[in-house]
């Protein structure tokens, strides 16, 4: 008993995570997400209390029919080493599957994000889950950017986190080179682009690159794209927040492109 907890509380840090690929889900939902994946492993801690719904008891005898690692623990020792301020009775320890940058760049007509510098959890979750829907195949993250295993972005991913593809990588100077070496088109948001986004022509295979959160996307970075495009403002607007952004640019390919989704 004691070791599992032990366990869990040490991937609340980004170097733990990092060197036993794991990280936590917490609540009801997560978990569901994670038994909709059969791929995917876990084991799950959970308090007495989960029994007193339907939901948990279906959860909990889904968990038991698939053969998942589970162990009841009291509400106190679930809380202390959770990261919610009102833990929801379940957490699960999930494996992170590993993907090659070139399983993103060589599949078929690649709709890739390129995320340069993302700060907050928030933003990278809400990023991802929009991905996800919007039917993009795969996410490339600088060093720079947030943990996308850190537990705020896991909640904000609502389970996409699981389904869709994430590589991180040192360079994006050398990645830009990878993807025009693959002749996939690269396509920079930034408040002083050259052209609004409607004005361009999308097509795929297409990797979108969205900056930092305040500082948005370096020179050295921008001078290297196919396109830099802007979203239009009301004048005395500050810059639409990044999540946003990215929304809207990503759907914008969808109507014009006729990506699949």
């Amino acid at each position: 008993m004691k070791s599992i907890l032990t366990y869990i509380r040490s991937l609340r840090q980004k170097k733990a995570r990092a060197e036993k690929k794991a990280f936590i889900m917490e609540g009801i939902r997560a978990v569901e997400e994670l038994c909709k994946s059969p791929e995917q492993r876990f084991k799950v801690i959970y308090t007495q209390e989960l029994e007193s719904t339907r939901r948990g008891q279906l959860l909990l005898q889904n968990l038991t029919r698939r053969q998942i690692d589970l162990t009841q623990v009291t509400p106190q020792e679930l809380a202390a080493v959770s990261d919610c301020e009102t833990p929801a009775g379940i957490l699960a320890v999930a494996e992170i599957k590993e993907y090659r940058l070139t399983e993103l760049l060589d599949g078929p007509k690649p709709f890739l994000v390129v995320l340069g510098g993302i700060q907050d959890p928030g933003n990278l979750g809400a990023i991802i889950r929009t991905a996800e829907a919007a039917g993009v195949t795969g996410i490339i993250l600088s060093k720079e950017t947030v943990d996308p295993y850190n537990p705020k972005v896991v909640r904000a991913t609502m389970g996409s986190l699981l389904r869709l593809p994430l590589v991180k990588v040192d360079n994006l100077l050398s990645l830009i080179k990878k993807l025009r070496a693959r002749q996939i088109k690269t396509v920079a948001c930034d408040a002083h682009g050259a052209k609004n986004y409607y004005e361009t022509g999308w097509r795929l295979p297409l990797a979108l690159i969205f900056g930092n959160e305040g500082a948005g996307m370096t020179k050295e970075i921008t001078v290297q794209m196919d396109e830099v495009i802007k979203i239009p403002q009301r004048q005395g607007v500050d810059s639409l927040n990044v999540a946003v952004a990215a929304g809207i640019i990503m759907y914008q390919v969808v109507e014009k492109g006729r990506n699949r989704i």
